[in-house]
């Protein structure tokens, strides 16, 4: 069964926040193929992707924000108050 994981970007987020799931993830998708469908997502991007800038100045490639369904939300912790409006959005 396939399970639909998304990891939330901010502007701000710490990179291990997003890196360490999507690795773990990535991992066990290797073991049971099939079993994971990893989305990277971020409020406020109005194209088909964009890149989110972390708290080091690394960017990550993100999908716009949408509704699910998803198994899992994981949101990427970090100076969520650069954006206010990213916060508003993520909680809505």
């Amino acid at each position: 069964m396939m399970r639909n994981i998304a990891i939330v970007l901010h502007p701000g987020f710490q990179l291990l926040d997003a890196a360490g799931p999507t690795a773990a993830f990535e991992m066990a998708e290797r073991f049971r193929p099939g079993s994971y469908q990893l989305r990277g997502m971020a409020p406020g991007i109005c194209r088909a992707t964009a890149r989110v800038e972390s708290s080091f100045g690394l960017s990550l490639a993100a999908e716009p924000l949408r509704d699910g369904p998803f198994d899992t939300i994981l949101v990427s912790g970090g100076e969520i108050i650069r954006s206010m409006a990213a916060a508003q959005q993520i909680v809505a």
